[in-house]
């Protein structure tokens, strides 16, 4: 690859949310995420989330269930065969579950919202639109921002982390996928989890799949069966397998990322930045 690197900015911000509702029947399964910052949830000293499942009376009997979920959400191999992996797995029954309740029968909107809510384990903003069918594997881990709209057959497989920022658009169909395997056929049950983070006014066209460890910048454009392995920059068009950009999005909005105008003033990477591996206009697939 060639060409000038794009400099990714910072993710958008994770909008907060409270604890589920005390009436709902799956209010004891946890909340993973590393994003929640309500007064009833604690951080270790490396800010990884600890669960709220060691407070919770329905599976104070599974042994090492806060560890396997904090080193699940972090990235650390997961094999099913650990003391402890019950604990995901019951998160996984119950989701599927719901998932099953939810896109078998008609619901209204408050219902269908109602179980969404129940899916992810916390409130959603009421600004939030889906069309079931809605699929995830895990759900605790799905954080969305306001104005969101997932369209038809979408599937978020969060054990990792998925955040989807205000006013971002999933086609039909889109897959957001943070669990990878182990390429050793003898462990190969054995699972890593990595976040994907989608910035804010993103529009993730049908069709098309995010793997993990990916972040999309503000205001992107991903086109429709894209295959999106690497960070996409603000205000860029993705397309194609493996996802290249092939341009940037017009705007007259002053609010709206637009990378031509700070092509002169790149900001300094963090340390430990990724930026060898964002996409530039002059990658191919």
């Amino acid at each position: 690859m060639t060409g000038t690197i794009q400099t990714l900015p910072a993710p958008a911000a994770r909008p907060t949310g409270t604890r589920p509702d005390a009436n709902h029947p799956d209010a004891a399964l946890p909340n993973t995420s590393c994003h929640r910052n309500t007064p009833n949830h604690q951080y270790s000293s490396n800010l990884q989330y600890i669960s709220d499942l060691q407070h919770a009376p329905d599976h104070n009997d599974i042994p090492h269930a806060p560890d396997i979920l904090i080193r699940d959400r972090s990235g650390e191999p997961v094999s099913p065969d650990e003391p402890g992996y019950k604990a995901i797995a019951a998160i996984i029954d119950s989701t599927k579950r719901l998932c099953a309740e939810l896109n078998t029968s008609w619901h209204e909107s408050k219902e269908a919202h109602e179980l969404f809510e129940r899916i992810v384990g916390h409130p959603v903003d009421p600004s939030f639109r889906f069309n079931p069918p809605f699929y995830t594997d895990f759900g605790h881990n799905i954080t969305i921002g306001r104005n969101v709209f997932i369209n038809w057959g979408c599937t978020l497989m969060d054990r990792g982390g998925i955040t989807i920022g205000d006013d971002s658009l999933l086609g039909p169909n889109v897959q957001l996928i943070t669990i990878n395997h182990l390429k050793d056929p003898h462990r190969r049950a054995t699972t890593v989890c990595r976040p994907i983070a989608i910035g804010k006014r993103v529009w993730i066209g049908a069709g098309a799949t995010v793997l993990q460890g990916v972040e999309v910048g503000d205001g992107a454009i991903i086109g429709a069966a894209a295959v999106v392995t690497h960070d996409v920059p603000a205000g860029a068009i993705a397309v194609g397998n493996p996802a290249h950009v092939i341009g940037q999005v017009e705007t007259d909005n002053a609010d709206e990322p637009d990378s031509s105008s700070n092509k002169s003033a790149e900001p300094a990477e963090p340390a430990g930045s990724n930026k060898a591996n964002h996409l530039t206009p002059t990658d191919v697939a």
